[in-house]
Formats: C-alpha cells, sequence, structure tokens
C-alpha cells in the first residue's frame, strides 16, 4: 500500500489556494443589504385581549355546543353497484382499446414556416 507523502510544495499550494479563496469572499458584491420593500417600516396594530378570549366559560360552553350539536354518521352500507363484477372487470375496457384510431398525419398548416415565425 503506498502512502502519500506531502511535501512543502503542496503544502504551500494548499494554503494559498485556501487564501486566495478566503480573499475573494471577503469582497464579494452582492452581499450588501439593502431595501427590498416598504414593508419594514410598516407598523401593525398592537394585539388587544378581548374579555371572549380569556373567558373559560365562553369556551366550555363552545366546545359542549360543538361536540353535542354534530350529528352522527350514518353506517356504511354495501350497494349494488358496489359488488357487481361487470363494474370492476377489466373487459368492460376492451372497447375503448378495440376503437381505432385515425393515424397522425403531417398537414400543411404543420410545416408552413409562416406560421412559425
Amino acid at each position: 500500500m503506498k502512502t502519500i507523502k506531502f511535501n512543502s510544495k503542496q503544502i504551500l499550494l494548499a494554503t494559498f489556494f485556501s487564501l486566495f479563496i478566503l480573499a475573494g469572499t471577503v469582497n464579494a458584491k452582492g452581499t450588501e443589504t439593502g431595501f427590498v420593500s416598504n414593508f419594514e417600516f410598516a407598523v401593525e396594530p398592537k394585539l388587544e385581549v378581548e374579555e371572549w378570549m380569556v373567558n373559560e366559560q365562553h369556551w366550555n360552553n363552545t366546545e359542549a355546543t360543538y361536540f353535542f350539536s354534530v350529528e352522527p354518521e350514518m353506517d356504511l352500507a354495501l350497494e349494488n353497484w358496489m359488488t357487481e363484477e361487470n363494474n370492476w372487470m377489466p373487459q368492460s375496457l376492451a372497447i375503448l382499446e378495440d376503437s381505432a384510431e385515425e393515424k397522425l398525419k403531417i398537414e400543411n398548416w404543420m410545416i408552413q414556416e409562416n406560421y412559425w415565425n
């Protein structure tokens, strides 16, 4: 197994390359901050806490009203169309496959240059 020996030229070259990359990023263009829009200066109104937001009785009543007013779902049932084999057999799609499509034709408008330029 060969071992890699670093000589002084390789170390000097790697150091120079690293310093070159670091020096290049210090003066990079496009890193300046600027104003994108006027939304930086927009002032939003202060939030106000209203009485109903912190009233525990309001939230307890709302939850109770919601849960008792929801109607239960109907039980699921099998219907005839769900169990008919004709609805689910691939032979029912054979009609679509048998229909012969016309072959593609090149028409004049497709090759005339005045349509495309």
